[in-house]
């Protein structure tokens, strides 16, 4: 099975660009933010270019037009930032205007009356195209993600990209489902963001069974998969995460710091540069690679894509092209966070976990 990795937006774009305008009969893709900036706007002409008669676009609802630019419109600091509310509009007039030319879209995962469901988000970043060619991995549709440090794998299967297209006309129909299923080379997980835990439970085998390495590239990592890493680390296997020293959400940058002092797991700091791919391998036959940062929201919360490759050659390439230049480029960390501040992150953590997984 032909699987590619896309590293960063100059490998990703203009890939996805070629195989959008090329598509014949149906061009869908599933992201959480699809934003009408310069990167939305270019995909958005993509989608309208294409002459495929089935064209679908879906994002998530609040990191659409309720979170801009990586920014809370809801915050009383942004109400008055023109910026991000000429960008607002711009989103919504782009979405108008791909309906006007002939592609569908769909803002999917409303927040509800008071936000009650603001964290049950469309996590999922998936492209399918004329059962040929499919996407997985971390990149949204934005100026910053196109920025940031990220991937993609391509696939050629038409087995895939039948069982990825099922999971956007799911979501069309407003239907999530946990699922997964098993192809050459390939295991692809789908969550409903409602009992992800289970339809989890074979990756974290893989973790807890891990002995000679595990090697993480994620910036949100949190519980249960640090308490996977422990044990990794207390069965004799090497444990390392890879994460950006400059981090968008700085309080989970603190946590993993925290973690890694008191675990004896290796942090490495990832310099300069938002990091924002996920990726996991295990004892170098697994490699985990899609929407999930490894975190408690996408183990309880959030929808997924996740596969797990056992592909030869794309493992190799991901070492060679991706992880071994991140060992490289990345510096072991030496900051220090309190007991007191990450007990308390940990027990944030806990009390959303409590209080959203009941909604």
């Amino acid at each position: 099975m032909p699987l590619q990795i896309k590293l960063e937006a100059d490998e990703f774009w203009p890939s996805l660009e070629a195989d959008i305008r090329g598509a014949k009969e149906y061009a869908y893709a599933q992201v959480l933010s699809f934003e009408g900036d310069t990167a939305g706007q270019r995909v958005a002409d993509a989608f309208k270019q294409s002459s495929a008669p089935d064209r679908r676009v879906i994002a998530d609802e609040f990191y659409t037009i309720k979170r801009i630019n990586d920014k809370f419109l809801a915050l009383p600091t942004n109400w008055f930032n023109q910026e991000i509310r000429r960008e607002r509009d711009n989103t919504l007039t782009m979405f108008e205007d791909l309906k006007a030319n002939g592609t569908d879209y769909l803002l999917t995962n409303p927040t509800g009356p008071i936000n009650e469901y603001w964290l049950h988000r469309n996590h999922k970043k998936i492209i399918a195209i004329d059962d040929r060619i499919a996407y997985l991995g971390g990149f949204n549709f934005t100026d910053h993600n196109f920025e940031w440090h990220d991937m993609m794998v391509r696939i050629e299967d038409p087995e895939v990209v039948r069982f990825l297209k099922e999971d956007v006309q799911h979501t069309w129909r407003g239907v999530h489902k946990n699922t997964s299923r098993k192809f050459d080379g390939i295991e692809i997980f789908r969550f409903d963001g409602r009992t992800n835990r289970k339809t989890f439970q074979p990756i974290m085998d893989l973790m807890s069974n891990a002995r000679e390495s595990i090697y993480i590239i994620s910036p949100y990592i949190t519980y249960p998969f640090w308490d996977l890493l422990r044990k990794a680390k207390a069965n004799g296997a090497r444990t390392v995460l890879i994460a950006p020293e400059v981090n968008n959400w700085k309080f989970l940058s603190e946590y993993s710091v925290w973690e890694s002092t008191r675990s004896g797991v290796e942090v490495r700091l990832y310099p300069g540069r938002m990091v924002h791919l996920k990726a996991m391998l295990i004892d170098d036959t697994h490699l985990v690679v899609g929407s999930s940062n490894f975190d408690f929201l996408s183990c309880r919360l959030m929808q997924e894509i996740v596969a797990v490759i056992t592909n030869r050659d794309t493992i190799e390439d991901f070492k060679k092209r991706v992880l071994e230049k991140d060992m490289q480029t990345s510096v072991p960390s030496t900051k220090r966070v309190s007991n007191l501040r990450g007990h308390y992150v940990t027990w944030c953590f806990k009390f959303v976990e409590a209080v959203f997984s009941g909604i």
